[in-house]
């Protein structure tokens, strides 16, 4: 489309619009429909305006968290990738995508997969623990040599009668 490479926004019906309306200014909404109703495009378009307002549902108000349950998890992969996919690289970078569900069969989506992430951590903090350990022993070490030749020095520093 126009608009420098971006999509043009989808042409919604009435009932649609009813639906945006509700998911961007009650607290908790619910779209459900058949197959092809569009409810992958409308959550979409309503998370990128939540997004694009910093999570804000009216001005001056505070940022709150978005939770969006899907049936499956693969409807879920979709909806994160369509979602990822419209959203500008920094933001579809942002941390503050978090995917909960069953294990993440998308590679491009494991990055946002909170067990992902938990795995991540673990390694990490597994690694600072290792290299803990380690200069530990090292400081360890070095005293000892230290103290040892402290030791040497004051032995063959005292004056012999």
């Amino acid at each position: 489309g126009q608009g420098g490479g971006r999509a043009a926004a989808p042409a919604l019906d009435a009932e649609q619009l009813d639906a945006l309306r509700a998911c961007l200014t009650r607290e908790v909404s619910l779209v459900r429909g058949g197959p092809g109703t569009g409810k992958s495009v409308l959550v979409r378009l309503a998370l990128r305006a939540l997004l694009a307002n910093g999570g804000r549902q009216r001005k001056r108000a505070e940022p709150r968290p978005v939770l969006v349950v899907c049936a499956t998890d693969v409807a879920l992969d979709a909806l994160l990738e369509g979602l990822l996919a419209a959203l500008p690289s920094e933001a579809a970078s942002t941390p503050s995508l978090v995917r909960v569900g069953g294990p993440c069969r998308k590679e491009s989506l494991r990055p946002h997969s909170l067990r992902q992430r938990v795995l991540s951590e673990r390694e990490r903090d597994e690694g600072h623990a290792r290299a803990w350990k380690a200069l530990s022993k090292q400081q360890r070490e070095l005293r000892e040599r230290a103290d040892g030749l402290v030791a040497r020095l004051l032995r063959e520093a005292e004056p012999t009668a």
